[in-house]
This record gives C-alpha cells, structure tokens and sequence, in this order.
C-alpha cells in the first residue's frame, strides 16, 4: 500500500474513532446531564430512540441509573456550601450516593459490552459504543471524586480541630465584650458610662483582637472573604486604639457638657460595639 493510501486509511480511521469516542468529558456534579446527552447520543447514532425499560439489558438497569446521577449530583453539589464538620459530613452523603451510582454502573458497562459483542448492526453497536464510552467516563469521574475527598478527608480533619480551637478562642472573646457593652451601657449617668467603658475596654478588646488575629493568620478552612474580614476587624481595634492600653481612653473635660461628652463617647464607643455586632455575626457561620 502507498504511503498516499496509507496517510488517506490512518485519517479515516481517527475521523471514525473521534465520531464514536470524542466529546466524552464528564464534569463533577453533571453526571445525569452527561448520561441524558450519552442517549442523545445513541439514538442520533443508530437513528431509532433508545430503548425503553421495558426492553431487556436496558429494562434491567435504566430504570435506577438517571435517579442514581440526580443525587449524585445533588450530593456533590453541597460539599461547596458547607462548612466546617458540615462539609466532612456533606462528603459522606456524597461517597455513598456515588458509590450506589457505580454499583449501577458497572453491571450495565458489562451487560452492555455483552450486548455490543452479539450486536450485528453496525449503527447499533456504535451506538452501544456511545453508552458505554459515556458511562465509563461517569464512572472514572465519580471514583475519581471519591480519592480525591479521601486523600483530602486527613488535611480537613485536621483544619477543622484547629477551627474549633479558633471558636473557642473568638467565642470566648465575643462573649466577655457582650458582658462589657451591657455593663456600660447600663449606666444612664453618661460620665459614669465613661468611667466603666475606660476601666474595661483595653482588656476586652485586647482579647477580642488577639482571637480574630489568631484566627486569621492559621487557616481554619476559612475562604478568602471571611480570612480578610477577621484581618480587617483585627486592624480596626488596634487603629481604633482600643487593643492598645490608654490607646482609646476618653478624657473628660471640666467644662465639658453632657451633651458634649454624649457626642464624643459615642464617636468611640459605637465603632466598637460594630465590630463586636460584625465579630458575632461571623462566629454564627463559622
């Protein structure tokens, strides 16, 4: 055979592997998606809709397989929205709808190869190719979800003890600033609320700042957003000088009106309550 006939027969034949075997992508989290376009597939390959339950090999699995890749789906579609113990837990629910999604899977292939092998039309047996090259391609993608959540599994174990020692730490700090703003604000007297809030706000706050700086700087599985936010509120204490002692200590002038010292307590004192309202609100996520 020519070099020409050789180089026309090796171009046929990878125009004939790619129609039967290209576009076999499969996405994580798409996989009823990537089944329902496999029978697409199939029926524009053999010309004829696929058959229904009711027909033998595809009568004993079908039924199951599209509902399988549905919670599959679903499944692996919350990891992302969870957080904390919540996403190991997510990830359970996943590896055992994926593992049920595979058991569905693998007798199919293998019934379907048996199929394909006692096939003898041509657009049939492409078509049987499509189904199984596709399912195959669903199943690596699912195994792959699955090594990929165990190999994982020990470093978000690890983050989320150490996530729970930052709880603890901010929890602990939110809960005396409560006490600490409720003790202030207590008083009516305004020169008396002054009084309290300088005796005690260096030490609240000093420990509010410490536990969102310890927070920040270890990466307790925090996304970006919430790291910069615990860096931000970490700054605003200390710009604010409440973390540093006598850094935000309110003088009370002799001449000074209540009215004056009103304004003035309140410029220093509502930027605080602010972050502790910001702080509590981030260890309800958290």
């Amino acid at each position: 055979m020519s070099y020409f006939k050789i180089t026309i027969a090796i171009a046929i034949s990878m125009i004939f592997c790619c129609g039967i075997h290209a576009d076999r992508t499969v996405s994580s989290g798409k996989w009823a998606e990537a089944w329902l376009k496999a029978k697409k597939k199939y029926e524009k390959t053999t010309g004829e809709k696929k058959p229904d339950k009711k027909s033998g090999v595809f009568g004993k699995h079908s039924t199951g397989l599209y509902k399988a890749a549905k919670d599959a789906d679903k499944q692996y579609g919350k990891i992302d929205k969870k957080r904390g113990l919540k996403v190991i837990k997510q990830q359970n629910k996943f590896l055992k709808s994926s593992k049920k999604f595979r058991k569905e899977i693998i007798p199919y292939v293998k019934d379907l190869k048996e199929l394909k092998k006692e096939e003898e039309n041509s657009k049939k047996k492409k078509g049987l190719a499509v189904l199984i090259s596709y399912l195959e391609a669903i199943e690596a993608t699912l195994e792959k979800c699955e090594n990929d959540i165990k190999i994982n599994r020990k470093e978000l174990e690890e983050d989320e003890k150490w996530r729970r020692v930052a709880r603890v730490g901010i929890k602990a700090a939110v809960k005396k600033m409560k006490s600490f703003i409720a003790n202030v604000n207590k008083d009516d007297d305004i020169r008396k609320k002054i009084a309290t809030y300088n005796k005690y706000y260096h030490n609240h706050s000093r420990d509010l700042g410490m536990s969102l700086r310890t927070s920040a700087k270890k990466d307790y599985s925090l996304n970006e957003v919430d790291q910069e936010m615990l860096i931000s509120l970490d700054e605003s204490i200390l710009e604010g000088g409440w973390g540093i002692s006598n850094g935000a200590t309110i003088e009370i002038e002799e001449d000074a009106t209540d009215e004056e010292l009103e304004e003035l307590f309140d410029s220093i004192f509502s930027p605080l309550v602010d972050i502790y309202k910001e702080t509590s609100a981030f260890l309800k996520r958290m």
